[in-house]
């Protein structure tokens, strides 16, 4: 089982390069069109870019009402109000995974951690029969009609 989990992570971590390569594409069509908007919201001069009338005056609306929620002298002092948001910092899963090392040394990792497994396993079965001989060997002087019949 635990060689069955070991290849599937190695061959997860040997596809997602392909993967990266596919997402690397996407974030950057993704990067393109959040550049563009920037570029239509600085030639729009701080408003709401591709709007028309009826969602500027619900923006309007939603702004008087934050006022009055919060008691805030006008919708203008509103949209001056401080929004500084936190970067977040995204770290990929693979990265974290491989910490800097190479493919061949996690394969190596996994390989013994699989020996010490069997290792271990074995240790135990054989403890297991050493115990199962002696509970025989028991019944067998304590009782010696009961194991023979």
């Amino acid at each position: 089982m635990l060689r069955t989990v070991a290849s599937r992570s190695v061959r997860a971590l040997n596809t997602t390069r392909a993967v990266m390569k596919e997402e690397d594409l996407i974030q950057a069509v993704f990067l393109r069109k959040i550049r563009e908007y920037a570029s239509k919201q600085k030639a729009a001069g701080g408003k709401l870019v591709d709007s028309n009338a009826d969602v500027e005056r619900s923006l309007e609306d939603e702004l008087n009402r934050l006022a009055n929620k919060f008691h805030i002298e006008s919708a203008a002092a509103v949209r001056e109000l401080p929004t500084k948001f936190e970067t977040i910092k995204v770290e990929s899963a693979v990265q974290t995974l491989l910490e800097g090392r190479k493919i061949s040394e996690l394969k190596s990792e996994v390989r013994k951690q699989t020996e010490d497994y069997i290792a271990e396993r074995k240790a135990k079965k054989a403890e297991e029969e050493a115990r199962r001989a002696a509970l025989l060997h028991d019944e067998k002087t304590n009782n010696p009609q009961a194991v023979t019949a």
